[in-house]
């Protein structure tokens, strides 16, 4: 078997691949030097695949990606060629941890204490608690259950939109994707924890905006264009709604015209929520154990429905 390697795996890890699949062949190339073995690659772990490259590669069995998101991958190619796709749902603790940050430091007015700190403005700004509020999330797969969990234990009640509604044991309430804007109006903070897929490409604009509560906020985690941007920046003009907390934008990086820089409701990430150090390692090893899932016909740890795009 012909294993194509561009994304990070570590010596030990490459060595474990080898001592448990001998017979691999193990080849590690950068991105841009990939197409060159691709005729005869019968897996690949890599961070990006295009449609021209899946052309090229006719013995290609199965793909690892080292991420999360799979929208700039060829999923329908894929699919009508048998090809099988895992992704690496690594994120949920550490995106969990940062949401919760920025809902904080919305809440308590982090970012108006910080500029009145760099002024020497002693002022009393306004103060919320997360206790006894409510989290709206779009998106209850890896990244919302780690939210959601943690949600819980600051005394937050949860709501889940999600496109089959199914219940998980940390949201209080489930609910259809197709019910956001019904329900959106209960929410203190609404999160984007969604993959990016043809149903929700700029799912929340104006009508989901209009319908929240001019006090609450809107936090995106998930993908920047599930998001109509010119939708948001008009809601935080308007005060539609009391600001926002992004990790990730429609174009990235975010130009440097764009009004969210300067917006003082506004609290801008470079997309960063999922950093953590020895990621690479953890998205090595499901890999290593999708080889042996695959050469003993198992479903594949991480798998993704090729027809949902997640």
């Amino acid at each position: 078997m012909q294993i194509v390697i561009t994304a990070t795996l570590d010596a030990d890890q490459a060595a474990e691949l080898r001592t448990v699949h001998p017979e691999a062949n193990l080849i590690f190339v950068k991105e841009e030097e990939l197409d060159p073995f691709l005729p005869t690659a019968e897996v690949l772990f890599v961070s990006h695949l295009s449609v021209e490259q899946l052309q090229i590669s006719p013995k290609l069995r199965m793909v690892q990606i080292p991420y999360a998101g799979m929208d700039q991958l060829p999923l329908a190619e894929m699919k009508a060629r048998g090809v099988l796709l895992a992704n690496a749902r690594i994120h949920g603790d550490t995106i969990g941890e940062l949401t919760m940050g920025m809902m904080l430091a919305l809440a308590r007015s982090f970012a108006v204490i910080q500029r009145n700190q760099q002024q020497h403005a002693w002022v009393r700004v306004p103060q919320h608690m997360l206790m006894g509020s409510t989290l709206a999330l779009v998106g209850v797969g890896a990244l919302g259950s780690g939210i959601a969990s943690r949600a819980r234990c600051f005394g937050m009640k949860t709501l889940g939109f999600t496109h089959s509604g199914r219940e998980n044991p940390y949201i209080d309430e489930s609910f259809l994707s197709r019910d956001l804007l019904s329900q959106v109006g209960r929410a203190d903070f609404l999160v984007a924890a969604c993959p990016l897929t043809e149903e929700t490409h700029r799912m929340i604009g104006k009508p989901v905006f209009e319908a929240m509560k001019p006090d609450a906020f809107f936090l995106n985690v998930g993908r920047g264009p599930v998001v109509d941007e010119e939708a948001l920046i008009e809601a935080l003009r308007e005060g539609s709604i009391a600001g926002a907390a992004l990790d990730v934008f429609e174009i990235e990086p975010l130009p440097i015209d764009s009004p969210l820089w300067d917006m003082p409701n506004v609290i801008c990430f470079p997309h960063l929520a999922g950093n953590l150090e020895g990621n690479h390692r953890r998205a090595a090893q499901i890999f290593i154990e999708n080889i042996s899932n695959l050469l003993q016909s198992k479903p594949l740890t991480c798998a993704v429905n090729l027809d949902k795009g997640y």
